[in-house]
């Protein structure tokens, strides 16, 4: 989910925040999009917090690993998610096959 991408990279107190990007505004706008119940708000919050990283944080990414998930009428489950193919490798707790 957006809110896991955006908590392990940049919040101010990520473990995994390597460009060492703080900001409090942005740590402020993913407690309020967590509680947010509002699909609408809360997608304009995650928005928000991509335009800040957009504009004022720094990120190196030294590869891109692409990968297409395929489907099938009979292929239930399956569906994209942004934390890599196959549902982010947690395809078997999801996915099952109807004959």
């Amino acid at each position: 989910s957006a809110d896991t991408i955006l908590t392990q990279f940049f919040k101010s107190d990520a473990p995994w925040n390597e460009s060492r990007w703080k900001n409090p505004k942005f740590d402020q706008l993913l407690l309020a999009a967590r509680a947010e119940t509002d699909t609408g708000k809360r997608r304009q919050l995650y928005a928000d917090m991509q335009s800040m990283i957009h504009e004022d944080a720094g990120i190196g990414i030294p590869l891109f690993l692409a990968s297409i998930d395929g489907h099938s009428s009979k292929l239930k489950g399956l569906s994209p998610i942004p934390l890599g193919g196959l549902m982010g490798y947690s395809f078997a707790e999801n996915v099952w096959l109807d004959a």
